[in-house]
Formats: C-alpha cells, structure tokens, sequence
C-alpha cells in the first residue's frame, strides 16, 4: 500500500477472490480507519437519533464508494 503527495491516494492490488483478500481486508481497514471511515463499515455503529443520521448516511456511503474503488483496482 503506498500513498501519492497529500491527496492521501492509495494504491493496493485489485481484490482477486480468495487469492489475495486476507491482504486486501487488512489494506481497506487501514484505509478506512487513516480516512476516519471504519466505523461506518460496522453495522453496529448506525446511529438512532434521525438529526444525525443524514450526516452518518452520506459518510457510509463516501466508505462504500472507498471499498468499491479499491475492490476494482481504479486506484
């Protein structure tokens, strides 16, 4: 895993299946966690009061879009 300049992009190998996703698991959470985006990944963190799940839904879905961009190698 390696970062460019300040943007803090990260470049990790595609997800292959079971080849390489005990790696590819430990890279995403250190992604996620550097991004302050691993507790949003949790199922158990959703909160109840409605004021702040707007913010928290917007956030779950920027981790997502983390996960997806990584799984497919465009980063």
């Amino acid at each position: 895993m390696e970062t460019t300049g300040s943007l803090n992009v990260y470049r990790i190998e595609p997800l292959k299946g079971a080849d390489n996703y005990a790696v590819w698991k430990i890279k995403m959470m250190d992604i996620l966690t550097d991004q302050g985006l691993w507790e949003y990944v949790d199922p158990g963190t959703v909160p109840e009061d409605a004021n702040q799940k707007s913010g928290w839904d917007k956030k779950d879905r920027t981790a997502l879009s983390t996960i997806r961009l990584r799984k497919l190698g465009t980063h």
